[in-house]
């Protein structure tokens, strides 16, 4: 995924639909930028600045877990693969997916997720 110089958000989106992980584009119009967007963490709500647009995603359910419409779609993206592990997360031998991140990348995802820091690894639990 990377940022591409298209200023019109149709083209953006049909750009993003060409490949299976991304989940969405950024639009940045005064700058003609386009991001495809591959993985999500958190969000940051600010209404005079919408120019972001997402995929429809499988609804992924957690027992247990009641969740926000906004933080339901979150969910939704991370585990837009709608596999045991969050998108583009290996899937490792134990019941634990995994990931090799900085520990400030991880923090940064959302705490509903249940995404933690093990000093090695960005880790959470297998959905089954």
């Amino acid at each position: 995924m990377g940022i591409m110089y298209i200023t019109n958000t149709t083209a953006c989106v049909n750009e993003c639909a060409l490949y299976d992980d991304c989940i969405g584009v950024q639009m940045s119009r005064d700058e003609g930028c386009c991001e495809l967007i591959n993985w999500i963490v958190a969000y940051i709500v600010n209404p005079l600045q919408c120019n972001v647009f997402v995929r429809n995603t499988s609804m992924i359910t957690f027992p247990g877990r009641k969740l926000s419409d906004i933080d339901q779609l979150l969910q939704n993206l991370v585990y837009a693969s709608n596999e045991t592990c969050p998108n583009n997360w290996p899937a490792r031998q134990t019941k634990m997916c995994a990931i090799g991140l900085q520990q400030k990348m991880c923090d940064q995802h959302a705490s509903f997720l249940g995404i933690s820091y093990n000093g090695t690894y960005c880790v959470v639990p297998k959905r089954f």
